[in-house]
């Protein structure tokens, strides 16, 4: 599953430039191992328009974290990086995902 989440610029650089590599969210969305965090920056109440995909390697809940919240590991996703960097694209592509077939890129 694709999970589109807002990130402030400091964490949004230091997720990009592989520094950190946790996320401390809500508990709120069922996330899994596996799933995908599109990470879009938010400045001033207004998105900037950078993305970034990782991948959640493992999640830590319980006795660890506040209550409702979750700690997960992640790392980047460089298929969809690649997709959501493209530079001449002149459409954004709806990143789907399926359990058998893995990811797919829809160009609308």
């Amino acid at each position: 599953m694709v999970h589109e989440l807002k990130i402030a610029p400091i964490y949004f650089e230091a997720v990009r430039s592989g520094k950190k590599k946790f996320e401390v969210r809500k508990d709120d969305r069922n996330y899994q191992e596996n799933d995908v965090l599109c990470l879009k920056e938010y400045d001033n109440n207004a998105y900037t328009g950078n993305e970034y995909a990782v991948t959640v390697t493992y999640i830590l809940r319980g006795e660890c974290c506040k209550d409702g919240y979750c700690i997960m590991s992640i790392m980047p996703d460089n298929t969809i990086n690649s997709v959501i960097n493209k530079k001449n694209a002149d459409v954004k592509p709806q990143i789907i995902y399926d359990k058998c077939r893995g990811y797919k890129v829809i160009y609308p």
